[in-house]
């Protein structure tokens, strides 16, 4: 790991820990800096910094397929719940139109998705049928 990117993950992590305000931090990053002469560092630190700030909100993005934004408030709580499951916030999702869900919606954030589609269920119902 490059000094840049250590400092700037020790940053982080006390930002997240809640260790004090994050424009604080910075300023004690720099004071810190300038005693160790590696005042030069700072702005490969801020690109670091940034990257992961960046990262970690990419990461908890999470990704609505519905067949039209209406349905978003007729599915408003069924939709929060799946957030919640998913450790995702509602206001960091992408919503994207998908005409072949039917009706519901898909979230997926990563690898994992919930499929609460209508057409996922008339797939169920028709293989249920075949194999009677």
């Amino acid at each position: 790991m490059s000094l840049p990117l250590a400092y700037a993950t020790a940053l982080r992590d006390l930002v997240r820990r809640g260790a004090g305000d994050e424009a604080a931090l910075i300023e004690n990053l720099k004071a810190m800096l300038a005693r160790k002469g590696h005042e030069r560092l700072y702005p490969q630190i801020v690109r670091e910094y940034e990257k992961l700030v960046l990262s970690k909100a990419v990461e908890d993005r999470g990704v609505l397929e519905v067949v039209s934004e209406k349905d978003i408030s007729r599915l408003k709580g069924q939709i929060e719940e799946a957030c919640a499951a998913l450790h995702v916030s509602p206001e960091n999702l992408e919503v994207r139109e998908n005409d072949r869900l039917i009706g519901g919606f898909l979230l997926r954030k990563k690898a994992i998705q919930i499929d609460a589609s209508f057409r996922r269920k008339l797939i169920e119902l028709y293989r249920q049928l075949v194999a009677a």
